[in-house]
């Protein structure tokens, strides 16, 4: 599942879908591209940030303390997609062995992750750093930069 992609920010506003042919149900196209319709508040949510999405953390949240019922982006779940990036990351480092998202409802396996502070970038201490590459750390040109750097400015123009 992705958006379309095409001009502007969110392209054409579609969702294409595409399933590989063996996992798909004789009857069903393989690929198909749709314009989503908003559930129940689409309305209201069109109007808040980030296209809507903070509104539904927002109502799902009250939803959640008015109804007494856990709602179903838990903590437990929100850190597991949030582990994702990273944990392919180190997959990647791996080269590309499998590692596998814990579950965080499982107090042993959130041990194993506890002191755990590796992550990339310049700020992290040596002792925590991965490298920002598969292959390793890399010098970046200072003209790059500085032409990369003139066209982000023009961008926020």
């Amino acid at each position: 599942m992705e958006n379309v992609r095409g001009p502007g920010y969110f392209g054409p506003g579609q969702v294409r879908v595409w399933h590989d042919p063996w996992n798909c149900p004789p009857d069903q196209p393989t690929e198909r591209s749709f314009v989503p319709a908003w559930p129940d508040h689409g309305a209201t949510a069109a109007g808040f940030g980030h296209s809507g999405a903070d509104f539904w953390v927002v109502h799902h949240f009250v939803e959640a303390v008015r109804s007494g019922r856990p709602p179903f982006l838990d903590v437990y779940r929100s850190v597991a997609m949030s582990s994702v990036g990273l944990l392919a990351w180190r997959s990647a480092l791996g080269d590309g062995q499998s590692v596998a998202v814990p579950d965080f409802r499982d107090p042993d396996a959130r041990s194993q992750f506890r002191n755990d502070h590796r992550r990339a970038g310049p700020d992290a201490p040596d002792a925590e750093r991965l490298p920002s590459s598969i292959r390793g750390e890399v010098e970046i040109d200072r003209a790059d930069l500085e032409r990369a750097e003139r066209f982000w400015g023009e961008l926020r123009r």
